[in-house]
């Protein structure tokens, strides 16, 4: 079996499934590349679940179909009441907030919250109004089928938190995701990021594996404070145990906040701000050269 390498900052890319022509640097690979192999494998599991084949076999008996798709629902928003109370927040926290979840798959963690404004970026929606019955998008405020690293201008600083479980590490450029997630937050807004890392499987899903030391620098290079870090203990089993992993390497969950104010780096030895760019652009024009130049804010 080859043996991983391109390791820089401790972060690997697997030769196996991501050559390394076709690197882009230490924490991405190349989208197209993304595209074909992550999200192909990762739209096939989705599919492939119990529930979807359930679903789709009762595609004509309208009344089953109604009980998979009410017991679906329940399911998950249990599910997410678990996760999210594990991890200290509460049903009405965001009540009149605006909130934005990256990566929810077919379902959202974040429809558990009451009151709140949810929107969410996914870059298999289409995919998945199309092939999996149960997936719940009518339920969010807005989806943007598109990935993270993806800038939509007209989002900067209009999200007063962003939540993402189990996603990062599937992403293909995990610097422009942290940017934007920076981006489209208000100041003073937080972030609860929560990902797999040392993942250095054979596993498509997963194009890059990073240390939690490389991701927590990460976070601080694009401008974020971190409040809190922990890890493990992420996704409940019916023994009432936990598991430490979103499915593979070991979880860990970083609390974020994007500062108010700008300080002379001297007066941050340890991070460092950037004064976002206040750019132009219509919802949904996702201009590619564009968001080349706006790495460089």
């Amino acid at each position: 079996m080859e043996e991983p390498v391109e390791r820089q900052q401790d972060c690997l890319v697997d030769p196996a499934l991501w050559p390394a022509a076709r690197v882009v640097d230490a924490l991405g690979v190349d989208r197209e590349v993304w595209e074909e192999h992550a999200q192909s494998f990762e739209l096939e599991w989705w599919v492939d679940t119990d529930l979807t084949r359930s679903m789709i076999a009762a595609k004509d008996d309208p009344a089953l179909l109604n009980r998979l798709q009410r017991k679906s629902t329940a399911g998950h928003a249990w599910l997410s009441g678990q996760i999210l109370s594990e991890f200290g927040f509460t049903q009405r926290q965001y009540a009149g907030k605006r909130v934005l979840e990256v990566g929810c798959g077919p379902t959202g963690r974040t429809l558990w919250f009451e009151d709140a404004a949810i929107e969410a970026f996914e870059p298999l929606a289409a995919q998945f109004c199309a092939t999996v019955p149960w997936a719940e998008f009518m339920h969010f405020d807005k989806v943007y089928s598109a990935p993270i690293e993806t800038h939509i201008p007209e989002l900067n600083e209009t999200f007063d938190a962003v939540l993402s479980f189990n996603c990062l590490d599937h992403c293909y450029d995990l610097r422009a995701a942290l940017r934007n997630i920076r981006r489209y937050l208000r100041p003073g807004g937080t972030a609860f990021l929560s990902f797999d890392v040392d993942n250095y499987g054979h596993d498509p899903t997963h194009p890059v594996s990073v240390s939690h030391r490389t991701a927590h620098h990460a976070m601080q290079d694009v401008g974020f404070s971190v409040v809190k870090v922990d890890c493990g203990h992420c996704y409940p089993k019916p023994d009432g145990t936990w598991l430490d992993s979103w499915g593979g390497g070991r979880a860990w969950h970083w609390w974020l906040e994007k500062p108010r104010l700008v300080y002379p780096l001297a007066a941050l030895p340890n991070c460092w701000m950037r004064v976002p760019r206040k750019e132009t652009g219509k919802l949904w024009e996702f201009d590619e050269s564009a968001d080349e130049a706006a790495r460089d804010v």
